[in-house]
């Protein structure tokens, strides 16, 4: 046996400097000596500043002691509980979980949501060509329950429900560039069994014929099976890999479970599966038969369509087990309780899942790190500076020095309070709620507790009229507590180190945020005499932190085109997270042009007049400065809402935001005010408002330009069109090919419309002659306004849509930042396409894009009324018939 190593204690274990009194006196006695030289040369213990001293290492080794605290119970509130949220603290399955993206995880989604399915199994659709329609597009393979496919045969309308179910989860979770075009409800094939297996005579044959049949119909069509956290990390699975995917209600789906849809049932799989079981010892024979019931050892291919299921109590089964001491048939045996038993515990379809989804409550001890207890109370009586304070025969003299001591000390003890603060508000520093009355990162607290220290703060001995000391310490906006406040932290302070906090805890998600639209957003839309403590970029962060959960869980998330969208409705995950990238204010999507439909903003479409030169002008003199104004169209009285922008060029919604932009004049002749305008490109100055008096033309600017801004911010936006959506439907006859030599030529085209698979056959039959010719294939669909479109238009493509006239976006470097965002946080396979497009060209497009959506819920025919749509976005992949 090996020799156990002893356990020794240290006794000279290294310690922090902090915790060590005796190491910080001595170091903090060099440091005097350093500074002090010759001035100083005693430092016994009776020294005054040698006491003060040690009084301050004793201090100090206080504020270590409570900092070497766990950081549960340095995070722990009053309650003894730690808010997750103001600590940007998420549930393992909120945080690693998230929503469906591969094939496995909706497999896993449905099984889950839909209790009546077995098995599903989503693949997609093939095509012959790389460019086709059906990237993106998928068919599902659906395996319902046994018992009600049995009960539904000759009536499919008895399983819509489960498939609409189906397809109601599919359409929820839907991500971007993909869509269901086809469900496959799956027909049982009934398999039967002939077997003779030799077995251990020592097991109950009953228990071990349950058995083997339960191996028989797992190794058909082999159960989804739910597993607990706690079986799963038993099986060596790791924290990540089980909450990895969408979080499940009925348990976790190992990805071993979820196998590919099998075409052939192989009597080796059923040899292999019931030899497994524990009391086998050998499969003399085993044979299978399909619907024909002719026997056969060799792989049996199944029907398009369809499921191999194995009735057990079928009459066909013949499967005899024998041992040396006995013969067992299944047909002779009742066995079906042990059977059904074995059957429903192996198959799982529930354990629950009450572990993760909720985050568990934080708990820990309340160690009140923040209070602090003047070290003034430690002094010698002799100091005369503790609570008992001096004898009443000490000299006035005597009573100044003390007092001027304690001032002294309020220095270092506010220091030291400060830390302490700070240590029991860590919750506030790195909280990502910015709605708190005080913010600030740098805490203090009163030094109330301090022998009869109301005598030396000037707030309270100088406050006029005279307050009460116990009412002055409940005053948190006391002339002390603000100085503490203003004095430790300014405004800018503050934002630049929220802003290193907040950067910090968004990392821990691996998110950098670009800061660059808030900044143009400040810029355009700002008002600069307003300031705020917590700006913009502090509660943009803070916003994407606090709901860091949703959005990135489903950054690609598409919506759900059959329900009711737009009145209004919520943005789909993908559109979402990157509208709080570009930070586009409002929660809601709403039509982007709305905000012109009010009665004195109404767009109408037209050119300008080719009569301009021959309109009024006038000069004016504004502080020697001579201007020219149009007085075009001017009635002889004011318009009611004072001001007019209807006939401005849209760059009025930018460089009208400016006053530099804007003159106030008078017009002695009509005894009114003009407000003129000019774009700082034009030469004439053009009227927007006409007022009685100047300080009314004032006011009414600084009302017009917080319109113009009102305007500019209501409609900020985009819309995110799906081009795999406005394809037709793979059964509608609306696709067609041409087959091209190498010089371009038409060799072949299509006689006429095909379906999809028809034009699928009529291409595959064309593959050797085009080998042959060296001949290479187009293909197209049918538009309804005599034009055909390539069919490369459908193909992982997106385009997004913006409004043109919002100040903001009507700058380049924004446009050109918007785009590359867009590029960047979409998956590198969507091709995309911008539109900027002004208010007539958006409203245009919204009346296509709107009625395009209404087909789409209602599974219409697109290609007839979407053409203008398609026309919009696609013009270049167009082609004559």
């Amino acid at each position: 046996m090996a020799d156990t190593p002893s356990v020794v204690i240290n006794r000279d274990k290294a310690r922090d400097a902090a915790f060590d009194y005796e190491q910080l006196r001595r170091e903090a006695i060099a440091h005097v000596q350093a500074l002090s030289g010759n001035t100083w040369t005693d430092y016994n213990l009776h020294d005054p500043g040698v006491t003060i001293l040690e009084q301050l290492c004793y201090a100090i080794t206080d504020l270590a002691y409570r900092t070497d605290f766990p950081i549960d119970e340095i995070l722990a509130d009053k309650n003894g509980n730690i808010d997750p949220l103001l600590h940007t603290f998420f549930a393992k399955a909120a945080i690693l979980s998230s929503a469906p993206v591969t094939v496995n995880d909706y497999r896993k989604l449905i099984l889950d949501e839909v209790d009546e399915i077995e098995n599903v199994w989503i693949e997609p659709i093939p095509s012959l060509q790389p460019c086709g329609t059906t990237k993106g597009t998928y068919r599902l393979y659906l395996q319902i329950q046994d018992e009600l496919v049995t009960a539904a045969a000759g009536d499919p309308d008895m399983l819509k429900p489960v498939v609409v179910a189906v397809e109601r989860c599919m359409m929820a979770y839907r991500n971007i560039g993909e869509d269901v075009e086809a469900f496959v409800v799956l027909q049982p094939q009934e398999i039967s069994l002939k077997a003779e297996i030799m077995v251990d005579s020592r097991y109950d044959p009953q228990e071990l014929m349950a058995h083997m049949c339960n191996a028989f119909e797992f190794a058909l069509h082999p159960p989804i099976r739910f597993f607990t956290e706690a079986e799963l990390l038993d099986k060596g699975y790791s924290i990540e890999e089980i909450y990895c995917g969408p979080l499940l209600k009925k348990g976790f789906i190992v990805e071993s479970d979820l196998r590919p849809r099998s075409s052939i049932v192989d009597p080796a799989v059923l040899v292999k599966a019931v030899s497994e079981v524990a009391g086998v010892i050998k499969v003399k024979t085993l044979s299978i038969a399909g619907d024909d019931g002719n026997y056969s050892a060799r792989p049996l291919t199944l029907k398009p369509g369809s499921y191999p299921m194995l009735q057990i109590a079928g009459d066909k089964n013949d499967i005899k087990i024998f041992s040396d001491k006995y013969e067992y048939r299944l047909k002779e045996v009742a066995f079906w309780n042990t059977y059904q038993k074995m059957k429903i515990i192996a198959r799982r379809k529930f354990v629950g899942q009450k572990t993760g989804d909720v985050h568990t409550p934080l708990k820990a001890a309340y160690r009140d790190l923040s209070w602090y207890y003047s070290l003034q109370h430690h002094f010698p009586y002799i100091y005369g500076i503790g609570e008992e304070g001096l004898d009443k025969q000490a000299t006035e003299r005597r009573k100044a020095q003390a007092k001027q001591l304690k001032a002294y000390l309020l220095f270092f003890e506010q220091l030291l309070a400060n830390y302490l603060a700070q240590l029991g508000s860590m919750g506030n520093f790195f909280s990502p709620l910015t709605d708190h009355a005080t913010p600030y990162t740098y805490a203090a607290q009163p030094l109330y507790n301090v022998p009869h220290v109301r005598q030396l703060l000037s707030a309270f001995t100088g406050k006029q009229p005279a307050q009460e000391w116990d009412e002055f310490k409940e005053d948190i906006g006391n002339g002390y507590m603000k100085a503490l406040q203003q004095e430790q932290e300014t405004s800018k302070t503050y934002q630049e180190r929220k802003t290193r906090v907040l950067d910090h805890l968004l990392a821990r998600f691996n998110l950098s945020l670009m800061k660059y639209p808030v900044t143009v957003y400040e810029h355009v839309y700002g008002d600069a005499a307003n300031e705020p403590r917590i700006s913009r970029e502090l509660e943009w962060k803070a916003d994407i932190l606090r709901n860091v959960v949703k959005l990135t869980a489903n950054r690609l998330h598409s919506f759900d085109y059959t329900t009711d969208l737009f009145t209004p409705g919520e943005w789909s995950g993908y559109e979402n997270w990157l509208r709080h990238l570009l930070y586009i204010p409002g929660g809601k999507r709403k039509r982007l042009s709305e905000v012109f439909d009010a009665e004195h903003l109404k767009v109408e479409v037209h050119t300008r007049p080719d009569h301009m030169h021959l309109w009024l002008t006038k000069e004016y003199t504004v502080r020697d400065e001579v201007i020219k104004v149009t007085l075009q169209d001017l009635p002889d009285t004011p318009p009611e809402n004072r001001y007019d922008y209807g006939n401005q060029p849209v760059s009025f919604l930018k460089h009208g935001l400016s006053t530099e932009n804007y003159r106030i004049v008078y017009d002695e002749e009509r005894r009114e005010y003009l407000v003129v305008y000019r774009h700082r490109r034009h030469e004439v100055w053009r009227v927007v408002i006409r007022a009685g008096t100047r300080a009314h033309a004032t006011h009414a600017l600084q009302d017009m330009i917080k319109h113009l801004r009102s305007i500019s911010e209501q409609s900020e936006g985009f819309y995110l069109v799906e081009h795999l959506l406005m394809k037709p439907w793979n059964y509608e006859r609306n696709f067609g090919y041409r087959m091209y030599d190498r010089d371009g030529n038409i060799l072949k085209e299509h006689p006429y419309w095909y379906t999809f698979d028809e034009r699928e056959e009529a291409v595959a039959a064309l593959q050797e002659e085009a080998a042959a010719q060296h001949a290479y294939f187009e293909f197209y669909v049918k538009q309804g306004n005599g034009r055909m479109l390539r069919e490369d238009f459908y193909r992982f493509g997106l385009t997004v849509v913006f409004p043109a006239w919002p100040a903001r976006f009507q700058l380049p470097e924004f446009r050109a930042f918007a785009e590359e965002l867009f590029r960047e946080h979409t998956p590198v396979q969507f091709v995309i396409q911008f539109k900027w497009l002004g208010i007539g060209a958006m409203r245009s497009f919204e009346k296509e894009y709107f009625n395009w959506l209404d087909l789409l819920r209602q599974k219409k025919d697109l290609q007839q009324d979407t053409s203008e749509l398609i026309k919009i976005l696609a013009a270049e992949h167009y082609f004559d018939l």
